[in-house]
């Protein structure tokens, strides 16, 4: 199984020399006319596929759910033994975080305030993965790393 990037998608089926399932090897990222239960799988892909296609058109949901996404977090960060990795990917977890949910970062950090509900449940696990997963000795680094790579985007 690969994700891979929607416009790599037609051009790894043409030139790859595995036989790759036309039923499994979908685009799977929802449209805008789409309705929220409209599905690019058939109920022929697998149920990887197709649980992969319910997550990422459903991230907010994800997000949403403390019980399933705080332990991920929380099983990822403790699973890198280097300082400097788990600050990299702390950087790009909360880099991910701010720009999916829209939530604009000002330039003192925590005078940033969400615009909605959700917005607010976003705001709670960035500051959340702040708190507990980033050493005070390195808080500042992080949020500065983070507000220079969102200007980067």
């Amino acid at each position: 199984m690969a994700l891979v990037e929607k416009m790599s998608h037609q051009k790894i089926i043409d030139e790859t020399r595995y036989k790759i399932d036309s039923n499994n090897s979908v685009v799977i990222d929802r449209t805008k006319a789409m309705s929220r239960k409209q599905t690019r799988t058939t109920d022929t892909a697998r149920k990887m596929v197709q649980d992969i296609e319910y997550f990422l058109n459903n991230i907010d949901e994800y997000i949403s759910d403390n019980r399933k996404v705080k332990p991920d977090i929380t099983n990822v960060i403790n699973s890198i033994d280097e300082i400097q990795k788990k600050i990299s990917y702390v950087v790009r977890l909360l880099v991910s975080l701010v720009s999916h949910s829209e939530i604009v970062i000002k330039k003192k950090f925590y005078d940033s305030t969400p615009n909605s509900k959700l917005q607010n449940t976003y705001w709670n696990l960035i500051n959340l993965v702040i708190d507990k997963h980033v050493s005070e000795d390195h808080r500042d680094s992080v949020i500065n790393q983070l507000q220079k790579t969102l200007k980067e985007l």
